[in-house]
């Protein structure tokens, strides 16, 4: 199963099954339409309507266990638990809350540092449970986890960290911070640490304005007209601007890109 994004036009969501086929994230799907004709996938189109009421709705039950959540993005929330408790049990009834009032399976990741929540996370994904706790001592987990697959390191980070012998997540743990440092700065330093333990970010309830607003839309298919062009570029436009409403913000510029 694969979700497109508006108009149909790349895919933004894949099942295992789909990710095994090579489809990957951001795919155009005119490339891969006949892949998934020939496997059966099954396409929707995606409602952001919708997915954002029911983000909210998420949160909302989330909230009944902790007053400490901070909503990191539409499918992903951060929340401060007391360690006094049992931390599995809860997690166990906040994936049966959710989906009793929602209907939407969650995955819940806990560790001592975001970092090693968001690790554990992507690891419970794959558990029967849903649920795992990853702590700064869990070395066997934490090298099962590609540099790649750390959060807050992209491909071309990546590329660097492996050519002074970082492959995985412990070989960041246990690398010499000044050459960290050196290739990606304080921000990867923070990594490292939070990867050994130490909370270097915090929950935050209360996140900053956003310094930026993106709307931007795939072409469901070839566009030859500048009128339609126009009339994208407009539609965009007056999104963008009910967005920065929203967020009771001015903005100082404006950058239209076609590609």
């Amino acid at each position: 199963m694969i979700v497109l994004s508006n108009n149909d036009g790349c895919a933004i969501a894949r099942s295992n099954e789909a990710k095994s086929l090579g489809i990957g994230m951001g795919t155009p799907y005119y490339k891969i339409r006949e892949l998934c004709r020939k496997n059966e996938v099954n396409v929707y189109s995606s409602n952001y309507e919708l997915y954002g009421d029911m983000s909210r709705r998420v949160v909302s039950v989330l909230g009944r266990f902790t007053n400490q959540v901070e909503v990191y993005s539409i499918d992903e929330s951060f929340l401060g638990i007391d360690e006094r408790n049992d931390l599995l049990d809860i997690s166990q009834k906040m994936r049966t809350a959710v989906l009793k009032w929602t209907g939407i399976p969650v995955s819940v990741g806990l560790g001592p540092t975001k970092t090693l929540a968001k690790l554990a996370n992507k690891l419970a994904k794959k558990k029967h449970s849903g649920c795992l706790i990853v702590r700064q001592n869990d070395y066997e987990i934490i090298s099962s986890v590609e540099i790649e697959k750390v959060w807050g390191v992209g491909r071309r980070l990546a590329s660097k960290l492996r050519l002074i012998g970082v492959s995985n997540a412990l070989d960041l743990v246990n690398a010499p911070s000044e050459k960290i440092r050196k290739v990606g700065g304080v921000v990867l330093e923070r990594t490292q640490k939070e990867l050994q333990g130490w909370q270097c970010l915090s929950i935050d309830q209360c996140p900053q304005p956003k310094k930026n607003v993106c709307c931007s839309r795939s072409f469901g298919q070839s566009v030859r007209s500048l009128g339609q062009i126009e009339e994208a570029i407009s539609n965009h436009v007056f999104r963008g601007v009910q967005k920065i409403r929203k967020e009771k913000s001015a903005a100082c510029g404006l950058q239209a890109f076609i590609k």
